[in-house]
């Protein structure tokens, strides 16, 4: 009878080691498994059907932070971080408002100019894979981000 008892905390482990496990697991074909729209760091890769080229000056992508909590988003334009809030609907709905940035000027702001427009167009997005896609009605696609997966 006392031998159930001795294999309980054996499998009660195996199975904690193993949930663990899946919350970092890469798929076959390269996507990130349970990339999630909130608590990622999405970087900037399309504006439109324009691909993102960073300036020789650029040391950092632009990306963008959707907070876990308390709706706030953040992020790097190509020059300035900024920040605001966002709020998401039923039916992948989402609303960006009050973005603010620093206003350090660079010699190409464009980019920067773009992404920001994009994000206080956008109302509605999907999430496919390691891919954000930010969408405004009758525009089509806005912007396409890739989950910054760290290693």
């Amino acid at each position: 009878m006392r031998k159930p008892f001795i294999f309980a905390p054996f499998f009660s482990l195996l199975v904690l080691l193993f949930l663990a496990g899946c919350s970092g697991y890469v798929r076959p074909d390269g996507q990130h498994a349970g990339v999630s729209l909130e608590g990622t760091r999405w970087t900037l890769v399309e504006l439109g059907d324009r691909r993102i080229k960073l300036s020789p000056e650029s040391k950092r992508k632009p990306y963008l932070l959707l907070g876990r909590t308390g709706r706030k988003a953040s992020g790097f334009g190509g020059c300035n971080n900024f920040h605001g809030s966002y709020e998401v609907k039923a039916g992948d709905r989402i609303r960006f408002s009050n973005l603010a940035s620093t206003l350090m000027s660079c010699p190409s702001m464009n980019v920067e100019r773009d992404f920001l427009k994009a994000l206080e167009l956008a109302d509605s997005y999907t999430v496919k894979g390691n891919t954000l896609k930010l969408y405004k009605a009758r525009m089509g696609e806005l912007a396409s981000f890739r989950a910054m997966i760290p290693k």
